[in-house]
């Protein structure tokens, strides 16, 4: 008995299975919609069939994942940590001015370093509502709701924590000077 080498078989085998397949066309029953189906309603005729959506079909719009007054609130909340943010962001600026070439056991430096974590502590409170929006617009684009306030006041409160990014980086960059 003759046996075949693995890669010959792996040629052949394949088309001997698809060549079992093949048959002639004529054999199958056509696809085309059949009077019976016409008459139970699962297809209807497209002759003289009316063009567009009836008035039953029209889908509601879809109610925004929240309100304008949620929205607003949220807004309210980082513009609120921002300005406490603010408030504190030239004393810092000065804690860190007079601890900037003092050693690591330095009470000025203990005091910046204090400071700073404050005022991160105040950034992360800016960002919480940024990711309570981020939630909704996640929300909103799921559930094809309007995003068009929510994405603006992503945009707000975003620019405020851009803001707050900057001014922590500087910081801390005249802290390692």
């Amino acid at each position: 008995m003759m046996t075949l080498p693995p890669r010959i078989l792996t040629v052949l085998l394949p088309g001997a299975l698809c060549a079992g397949c093949a048959g002639a066309g004529g054999d199958y029953p056509s696809l085309a919609i059949r009077d019976v189906e016409r008459q139970y309603g699962r297809f209807l005729p497209t002759e003289g069939a009316r063009s567009g959506p009836t008035p039953a079909e029209v889908p509601a719009p879809v109610p925004p994942v929240a309100g304008s007054a949620a929205i607003a609130a949220l807004v309210d909340d980082a513009q609120g940590s921002h300005a406490r943010f603010e408030q504190r962001e030239d004393s810092v600026a000065a804690q860190v001015g007079a601890a900037r070439g003092r050693g690591i056991d330095s009470d000025a430096r203990a005091a910046a370093l204090t400071a700073l974590s404050d005022l991160t502590a105040l950034r992360s409170a800016t960002a919480v509502p940024l990711g309570d929006l981020d939630l909704l617009a996640a929300e909103a684009a799921t559930t094809f709701a309007p995003t068009g306030d929510i994405d603006a006041a992503r945009a707000l409160v975003l620019a405020l924590v851009e803001h707050q990014d900057a001014v922590l980086a500087e910081l801390w960059t005249e802290m390692d000077r």
